[in-house]
Formats: C-alpha cells, sequence, structure tokens
C-alpha cells in the first residue's frame, strides 16, 4: 500500500454542487462566513460594523429600501416601510429632515408613494441631487384641463393700397359648433320699389292736354333685416351700396334655418330717377324737368315693406359688409389710411342700443396707429364667427387671418400681442398642421415682432404630475424635499402631430437614464426624455419634458417615444445602459436600442438580440465589461453575464451558476456589486438572514475564479447596497424589534489598528472607564449573545440584558474594546478522490482504494480555528489551532501564527466530511491544503 500526498492548490473557488469527480481543485462542499480573495486566500468574512440605530421599530419584508451615493461626504438610505418615508445619513446614521421637519413623509391615503408593500410597488432612480420614485402600480392620466382655446380675436390687414378701389370684409357669426347659424344664404327678390306718377299736362303743343304714366325706380341705399321672431334683439344695419349705384338684384346674403318670416324694409329712401314712358310720346325738353321737379316732390309714398319666405333667422346669426372707397386721393393709398377707414365703418353701425362694432357682434375695432391692421374680437366669446375679405384689386390688396391659415408668411408682419393661429400643413410635402404665437418686441401691445411655434387650441395640455413619478430632492446637507416631479404641458402641435407619450394611460414599469436623457419603460414602450431633461420654466426650474418642442422640424434634442417589435407579448421590465447601447430586459428576451454617435429620434432603433429568461424584480447589474442578471430556474435562482463577443459583434449570456444550480433560493428581491472587489450579492426574499455571494477574477480573457459562497446573519436584510469596497445594509433584529444600519468593509487587506480584525458583527468600539464594568450598546441585541474582545484580542467575560452589557471584573484602567455578535466560519473540502494520469490530466480511478492519513492545511496571520473530521456514521472528533505556546505567550496579547497545521484523519475518503471552522472574533487567513493518503491500487493506468 502506497503512501501518497495529494494538493489542493487553493481553497477560494467557492462551493460547487457538480459532483466530486468533476469538480475543480479548490471547490468545496459549503463555504459560509468565508470570503474568498485572490490576494488573501480563504479567510473569515469581514465583520458588520453597526452605524446607527435607525428605528426603534422593525421595518417588515414588505418595506423599500434605496441608497443614495451623492458625495464622498453625504451618502443615505430611503427607506419606505409602507406607512412613512424617511430618509437618514449612514455616515452618521442621523435623520434628515423632509420639507423641513424630521419625523419622515407619511404619504396621504391614495398619494402616488402611497403603498402597503412598497418593495413590490416602488423603484427609484438617483440622478444628481434628485431621485426619481416610481410607483409601477400607478396608471398616468391625462390632465382635465386643456390648452387656452383659440381667442375669437381676428385680424385684418391691408397689404395693398391703390386709388378709388373697394375693400370688403365679411363676417359672419355662429355658434361655437358652426350649425346654429349661417346654414344657407338665400337670393333675396329684386329690391326695386316701382313709382307711378299720373300726370296732365296742357302745355304741349296740339292743344288739350294728355295724360301720361312714367315708371320710376327708387335708389335703394340701405334696407334693415329683421327676424320674424325673437331671435335676433335689436336691428341689424347692412350698408349694401354706395351713393349713385343702381342695384337691381342686390343678392343680400341673409343667415336662414328654420322657416320662418324675414322682413325686409326701406329705411332710406334715397332719390328717383325716370327709366321708362310707357306711352307712345316720350316726355322731353321742359316737360321732363318739370315731371322731375313734380317726382322729387313726391306725390306718391313709395312701397316700403317685402315680405320673403323661406326660413328664419338662426340663434345670434349676423352678416355684415363693410366697404371703404378711395377717392382718389393719395392719401387713400396708404395701407394705414385704408386700414384706419376700415375701422371706422365697422364702427359705424354702433348706432344699436348694443354698443361695439357691427352693432355690438364685436367689441370696438382697433387699429394700432401707424400699421395696417385691424384687429376684432367677438364679443360673446362662447360664439363664433367667420372672416373673409374681397377687393377691387382680384382680392389681392386685403387679407383676414383667424382660427387657420395657409402659410407663415401669409400673416402680417406686426400684430397683436399673443395673436394665435394655426398653419395648416402641406399634404405634398408631408407637412403636419402647426400653431404659431405672435410675440412683439419690447413686450409691446402691438407692433413688429415674430411667431413663434405654439400648442394647439383646447386639447388635453398634458399629462397630471401627481400619476407621474415623485421627486426626492436633496438641497442641504442632511435635508430633502418631496415634491411632485415637474413635467413640461404639450409645447407645440396637437393629437396627430404631437401626441402625448404612450405612457399616458397605461403604468410605468421602470425608469432610467441614457446618454443624459431621462427614460421610462411602459409595456412594449421606449419613452425618452428630450435630451437634457426638458426645458427651463419662468421660475428656472426645469421641467422634463416628453413632448416635440416642434413639429415643423425634428430636433436632434426631441424625446424619443418607440416600441420594441416581436411576435411575442412583450413587457419591458428594465433597461440599462451598457457598452454605449441601452439594453432592455422583458421577462423572456432582450432587446437592444441604438442610435449611433447621437442618440436622435432619427437614428434610433430598436432591435431583439437575445431570448434568456429574466427575473424582473431586480434591475441587471452592470460591472465592468459585463451586466449580470438572475433568472428562476424552478425553487432556486441562476445568474448570467451578459457581454458582447469583440469578435464577431454579438450578445452573450453565459451562466455563472452552472456548478451551483440548486444553491441560490429564488425570489431575489437585491442586488448589489462592486468592481473594486470583483464581487457581487444578492439577497432572496426567502432568505433573508443570508447574502449569496459571487466573487470572480478576470486574468486578460480568463476567468480563473468564479466562486459562489454564503454570509449568515443574525438578524434579517431588507436592502443592501455597495459604495466602493464597502457594503451597507440595512437589518432587523432577530426578534423584529427594530431597524439598524451597519457597514461592511470588504477591501483586501482589511485590519483594524492592532493589524487585524476582531470579527464580531454589530461591532461597536467604546471605552470602558477605569473601575466600570457595564456598557451600552446603541443597539438592543436579540438575545444574551454578544461578546466583548479587547483591541489586543483578549476576550473577556461579559453578559447582556438587552442593550446593558456587564463584564464579569470591572477593568482596572481605561480599556478601549470592541462589543457585537459572533459568527462562525466554515469550509467543507470536496471529497478526497484519487485521481490518475488521464493524458495531460487526471481522472478519478476506481482501481484505488484511498484511506487518508492526515491533512495539512497552510494558513497566515491566523490566530484560531478548528478543523472537524466526521466519517459517515461515526462521531464529529475536533482538532484545534491556536498560536499560544504555554510559557511563552504574554496574556493580553495576541499572537498572529503563519504556517501549516496538521490534522489527523485515518478514515476513508468516501463520506468523510473535513470541515475548517472559526467561531471566534479571531482572525484566520488560509491559502491551501494537502493530505496524506495510504492508496491500494488493483492496477495501474496506462495512457
Amino acid at each position: 500500500m502506497a503512501l501518497i500526498n495529494t494538493s489542493v492548490p487553493n481553497l477560494i473557488q467557492g462551493v460547487s454542487q457538480q459532483p466530486d469527480a468533476t469538480r475543480f481543485a479548490g471547490q468545496c462542499e459549503e463555504q459560509e462566513n468565508a470570503l474568498s480573495s485572490v490576494a488573501d486566500g480563504l479567510k473569515k468574512r469581514p465583520n458588520t460594523r453597526h452605524i446607527a440605530r435607525l428605528l426603534t421599530t422593525a421595518i417588515d419584508s414588505n418595506s423599500f429600501v434605496h441608497f443614495i451615493n451623492r458625495s464622498d461626504s453625504e451618502k443615505y438610505v430611503v427607506i419606505h416601510d409602507g406607512y412613512c418615508l424617511k430618509v437618514f445619513n449612514i455616515t452618521t446614521g442621523a435623520e434628515a429632515t423632509i420639507n423641513g421637519a424630521t419625523g419622515g413623509y407619511t404619504p396621504a391615503t391614495g398619494n402616488y408613494l402611497d403603498s402597503l408593500s412598497p418593495i413590490d410597488s416602488l423603484k427609484a432612480l438617483t440622478i444628481g441631487d434628485s431621485t426619481f420614485l416610481l410607483n409601477n402600480k400607478i396608471s398616468v392620466a391625462p390632465k382635465t384641463t386643456t390648452t387656452t382655446p383659440l381667442e375669437k380675436d381676428g385680424v385684418v390687414f391691408v397689404k395693398q393700397g391703390d386709388y378709388d378701389k373697394n375693400y370688403r370684409v365679411d363676417a359672419q357669426v355662429t355658434d361655437a359648433d358652426g350649425t346654429a347659424a349661417g346654414v344657407t344664404a338665400p337670393t333675396m327678390p329684386e329690391f326695386i320699389v316701382e313709382i307711378e306718377r299720373y300726370l296732365h299736362s296742357s302745355s304741349q303743343s296740339g292743344g288739350g292736354g294728355r295724360t301720361t304714366t312714367n315708371n320710376y325706380r327708387w335708389r335703394v341705399a340701405s334696407v334693415q333685416v329683421t327676424a320674424a321672431g325673437s331671435n335676433i334683439t335689436g336691428a341689424v344695419n347692412i350698408n349694401v351700396t354706395s351713393n349713385k349705384a343702381i342695384y337691381t338684384n342686390p343678392n343680400l346674403d341673409v343667415n336662414i334655418s328654420n322657416g320662418s318670416v324675414i322682413s325686409v324694409t326701406v329705411v332710406n329712401a334715397g332719390s328717383f330717377e325716370g327709366i321708362t314712358n310707357t306711352d307712345d310720346n316720350v316726355v322731353s325738353g321742359s316737360g321732363r324737368s318739370r315731371y322731375t321737379s313734380e317726382i322729387n316732390n313726391g306725390y306718391r309714398t313709395p312701397t316700403t315693406a317685402h315680405t320673403v319666405s323661406g326660413g328664419s333667422v338662426g340663434s345670434d346669426a349676423t352678416f355684415f359688409a363693410v366697404k371703404n372707397s378711395g377717392s382718389g386721393s393719395s392719401a387713400n393709398t396708404n395701407s394705414s389710411t385704408i386700414a384706419l377707414g376700415l375701422k371706422t365703418q365697422m364702427d359705424g353701425a354702433a348706432s344699436s342700443t348694443l354698443g361695439g362694432g357691427w352693432n355690438g357682434a364685436f367689441a370696438t375695432a382697433i387699429h394700432n396707429a401707424g400699421d395696417s391692421n385691424v384687429y376684432l374680437t367677438l364679443t360673446d366669446q362662447t360664439k363664433d364667427f367667420s372672416l373673409t375679405t374681397r377687393d377691387d384689386l382680384s382680392n389681392t390688396g386685403l387679407s383676414a387671418a383667424y382660427k387657420e391659415i395657409d402659410s407663415l408668411s401669409s400673416l402680417p408682419a406686426s400684430n397683436k400681442d399673443g395673436f394665435r393661429i394655426k398653419i395648416r400643413g402641406d399634404a405634398e410635402l408631408s407637412a403636419d398642421d402647426y400653431y404659431v404665437k405672435f410675440s412683439t418686441n419690447s413686450n409691446a401691445a402691438y407692433g413688429q415682432g415674430v411667431y413663434a411655434e405654439t400648442v394647439g387650441f383646447g386639447i388635453v395640455s398634458g399629462y397630471e404630475a401627481s400619476t407621474m413619478p415623485h421627486v426626492i430632492v436633496n438641497n442641504a446637507v442632511n435635508s430633502f424635499v418631496i415634491r411632485e416631479g415637474r413635467y413640461a404641458d404639450r409645447l407645440a402641435g396637437d393629437d396627430n402631430s404631437n401626441p402625448l407619450p404612450s405612457f399616458v394611460g397605461q403604468s410605468i414599469d421602470n425608469l432610467f437614464f441614457f446618454k443624459n436623457r431621462l427614460g421610462f419603460l411602459s409595456q412594449e414602450n421606449i419613452i425618452m426624455s428630450e435630451s437634457g431633461f426638458g426645458i427651463l420654466n419662468e421660475q428656472g426650474e426645469m421641467e422634463y419634458n416628453f413632448g416635440r418642442t416642434s413639429v415643423t422640424t425634428l430636433l436632434d434634442s426631441d424625446p424619443i417615444d418607440i416600441s420594441v417589435s416581436s411576435s411575442r407579448v412583450t413587457n419591458l421590465k428594465s433597461a440599462k445602459g451598457f457598452q454605449e447601447n441601452l439594453v432592455m430586459f422583458s421577462e423572456n428576451g432582450q432587446f437592444v436600442l441604438k442610435g449611433g454617435d447621437v442618440l436622435t429620434p432619427k437614428t434610433v432603433s430598436v432591435t431583439p438580440i437575445t431570448n434568456f429568461s429574466f427575473e424582473d424584480q431586480v434591475d441587471p447589474l452592470p460591472l465592468g465589461s459585463y451586466l449580470y442578471f438572475p433568472f428562476t430556474r424552478g425553487a432556486f435562482t441562476g445568474m448570467r453575464e451578459f457581454t458582447v463577443n469583440a469578435s464577431n459583434d454579438t450578445y452573450e449570456a453565459a451562466e455563472v451558476t452552472e456548478h451551483v444550480p440548486a444553491y441560490i433560493p429564488k425570489n431575489i428581491i437585491d442586488m448589489a456589486g462592486t468592481t473594486s472587489e470583483d464581487m457581487i450579492v444578492l439577497l432572496s426574499g426567502d432568505e433573508k438572514g443570508s447574502l449569496y455571494i459571487y466573487n470572480y477574477f478576470w486574468n486578460n480573457n480568463q476567468k480563473v475564479l468564479s466562486a459562489w459562497s454564503k454570509f449568515s446573519f443574525t438578524g434579517e436584510i431588507r436592502g443592501i447596497e455597495f459604495i466602493d469596497s464597502t457594503l451597507y445594509a440595512v437589518i432587523v433584529d432577530a426578534a423584529s424589534t427594530e431597524t439598524n444600519l451597519v457597514e461592511m468593509p470588504l477591501e483586501s487587506g482589511l485590519t483594524d489598528a492592532a493589524g487585524y480584525v476582531t470579527h464580531l458583527d454589530m461591532r461597536v468600539a467604546s471605552t470602558v472607564s477605569n473601575g466600570s464594568s457595564t456598557i451600552t450598546l446603541p443597539y438592543t441585541p436579540a438575545d444574551n449573545s454578544v461578546e466583548v474582545y479587547t483591541t489586543d484580542g483578549l476576550k473577556l467575560n461579559a453578559t447582556n440584558s438587552g442593550a446593558t452589557v456587564t463584564l464579569a471584573q470591572a477593568v482596572t484602567a481605561d480599556t478601549t474594546v470592541f462589543t457585537g455578535i459572533p459568527y462562525t466560519m466554515k469550509y467543507t473540502f470536496s471529497e478526497q478522490l484519487f485521481k490518475a494520469k488521464a493524458g495531460n490530466g487526471t481522472s478519478p480511478s476506481n482501481a484505488a482504494k484511498l484511506l487518508i492519513r492526515n491533512g495539512s492545511i497552510y494558513f497566515d496571520k491566523t490566530a484560531f480555528f478548528k478543523v472537524k473530521v466526521t466519517p459517515k456514521f461515526r462521531d464529529t472528533y475536533e482538532n484545534v489551532f491556536t498560536p499560544d505556546v504555554v510559557g511563552s505567550t504574554t496574556i493580553g496579547t495576541l499572537n498572529l501564527d503563519s504556517g501549516f497545521y496538521r490534522f489527523p484523519v485515518l478514515t476513508k475518503a468516501q463520506d468523510t466530511a473535513i470541515t475548517i471552522e472559526n467561531g471566534s472574533a479571531l482572525p484566520s487567513n488560509f491559502q491551501s491544503a494537502e493530505f496524506e493518503s495510504f492508496v491500494h491500487s488493483r492496477s495501474n493506468r496506462y495512457g
């Protein structure tokens, strides 16, 4: 029987659940509270140090925890326990004020931040001093308010003046829907008043007198239109002609709707003119003048009323026709003078009791001295009106603008400040309708200025900030303000050219930050804000903008709203910036958003890349050049390492839990990592008293360390976060009576001032005064479990009752001590197998039996550990290492030894568990191990 020596070159490869025959050297059966370090080897994990008791009650497992790393001097933790939200400084443990007061912020019932299970509904994203708090159970509601309706203002502007030309403005008032008036404009009968005059003349040649009948037509100067019913209040004067004109068929436009009677009455008679003589003899010479004189004196009253059937005047319907004729003087060619003349005639019909222009339908018209415009404002803003113009310059000398117009160039260069109008788009040019608002120079009421794009009239203005992510802002040291987020209303366009973001009407599932844009995920949609987040309001505050700022031009800085394309139902759950792209995760697939060198709405695209399952309760974790994300495997959790293959530019996601498929519990609720120590930490909701640790190390492009292990604690952890090399945790004690904040430094080479670490969880340092035997802890341990060590490593006998710790003996000098809760490190070797050469490697051999004689563990700077050997069906026996030597070690000092420790085994390798343990507060660091064994081989392997 041969005596052989086999080596375990390192002890840092972590747990493996593979068969012992296929495990790598250094992989183990169990590793608890032991940290794998490339620099230090296998060592007892660092202890947690108590920072502060945050709450005297224990937050439950539904609580939400978020850490804020603002700067080296300001770090905070946000806690929402389902009732109240509080913020604490994680350096000092002091509670920060919220909205100027301590005690936290309690959301009102129904408030956006009101949630009985915040861990399921809340997500947070910190950008600078602002932390966005998202409730993914709340649907975003559109605002009940609308943009400002269009003012019932019109502008008439003279574009060209000329001699002796007529300029006409037509306006027709209707109800707001345009249907109550202005239905039809029938042709009226000829307004010709026939005048008959019988004359007897005795002065004509030939003797006796003759009777002659002459017909005359009345010159119609104006008429009055009055409804038969009471639809119109007051009279409406319509000026239809200038002097010396004869209208045989004036075709007056009168609004008709319901079939009642309209009365038309001659108002001003004007003068006579002889037209025809029905007799064969024509009156001529002096006789004609006499007839004319007699007619002008008037012997018979003309017909004054004509009744027209076929309709009634609609409610408040009016029609106006105004003319302004140049008289040939040069002054009348001036466009401003013509505009002033139009204004005068518009207001000239104000003789009725209604007042205002055109008998009260419009307010008094405005003409700004020196410009060519006349401004009209409808008196009753609940009504509407049409506005058109005609002129003797082929309709090119006069124009009007109201509600909408064909092009921006058709608007006057000067206008009223705040005047708004719609510009109709050109379908051939694929141009949308857009809206402009006029702003005068120097904020004058009227004058020169510019037309700037604005939002449409009377449309939903935006979405309710009360249903959008809220913001908690760090405005000073230990001071925060919670408020609704400031989200810009729609700035341009309408529902067609600039619809509300796709998240309106549904919930936002997650939020992210990418290339200077705030982003939201909502079902299959990715919505990203305007570059730089948005615009500054009048108070200088940032308003986050998710709508276009212009619909005439697609700007590079405009928001992005795009959906993924997939044959399956896709609900995006998370997004992370990764290697210049944005990677989105759904439950069963991954997508990448690309946008070129500059991310713009023109260059953005979304492409499906991989189809891996994803546990969406936590976000993926970007570390270095990799992206780590968990997935559910039955009752356990796996984790993938996502990256881009540099050789073929494809995405890959290798599993890093293949060798521990049933090790990590499912329901991962938090995940943190650090590139400083190449470490990832997972917290499972099914095992809240433990953290699962993944240590990795890359050497060039080869991963030389991929180790899983577990840290266990007294109490339950509610949230974790790495800041640099320190892991912070919010923990509640086992009795669930209080909530504490702790830190765990994990940097390589970590030591206390004494040159080593005293391994006590919830450790606090305190000074016991000379003659005293009492220590008061800043927290309450769950039971009588605390231990007390001097900084030199001497354990002091002590008991505790709650937060009060009593030493068995009073100290004789001021003594600095560490007080905390002990924890046990465990490392169980894999089964030692005899492996014979097989080619360039080795593999287990069934031809040999292995009997382990002893083992040796190589250690460094170690003060204590045990080696337990447990053969199957036999008792465990222990071997204890201590560096103390009787007669040479000084009491009160701690020796740290380096070397190897040999321990007996003396049993079969099969079914024998060999475990290293350290339950003390003293340090232990291990590099490697070897075993001496007897081998009985029936044959030797060849080849």
